[in-house]
């Protein structure tokens, strides 16, 4: 929880590059927040992630599935009792 990413795409066909646009949407903004194209893991659960292009070739959806867990912390044996 509390990590961020963003997240790169591009538009090719037959090679070349395509000018387009993408939206990014969470179906859980309580386990992944989106803030343009970058995600914020913000509590601990699933949440499904919508990307949706659009270019001048034509438009594109794909979902996927994130998943945050709590993060651990672990002490060493060297830090007890100190």
């Amino acid at each position: 929880m509390g990590d961020s990413f963003t997240l790169a795409y591009s538009y090719i066909y037959l090679g070349n590059a395509v000018e387009g646009t993408v939206v990014f949407t969470s179906n859980n903004p309580n386990v992944v927040a989106v803030e343009g194209t970058s995600l914020k893991a913000i509590g601990a659960g699933e949440a499904l992630v919508t990307i949706s292009g659009t270019s001048s070739i034509g438009a594109a959806t794909r979902t996927v599935k994130i998943t945050v867990a709590e993060k651990q912390v672990e002490f060493s044996p060297s830090f007890i009792g100190k």
